[in-house]
């Protein structure tokens, strides 16, 4: 997470992420482990961009800042109860 927040920074001259969400991925690696950790940014990512997409269509601008642990947070809940039911699943369908 750091060398993508440090490559966007570096390419749109804007801080993309803070050290915050890093701290706390870092946390959550060793609290869950690599797999759930990956699901956790993936359903942060989801869900943020579903809560991007809604914000920037409500004030008709794609230049408004949301802050992503918050939806850490929300993926790091949904992988702790439910993570390894939804990696069995994913893998249950696209590789039988």
């Amino acid at each position: 997470m750091w060398i993508t927040g440090q490559l966007w920074e570096k390419l749109r001259k804007i801080e993309a992420m803070g050290m915050g969400d890093v701290k706390m991925m870092a946390g959550v690696g060793a609290f869950l482990g690599w797999r759930l950790t990956l699901l956790t940014i993936f359903i942060g990512a989801f869900t943020g961009a579903l809560a991007g997409i809604g914000i920037a269509w409500r004030k008709g601008s794609l230049q408004t800042q949301i802050p992503f642990g918050i939806f850490l947070g929300i993926g790091t809940i949904i992988s702790l109860l439910f993570g390894e039911e939804l990696i069995r699943l994913y893998l249950d369908l696209f590789m039988p």
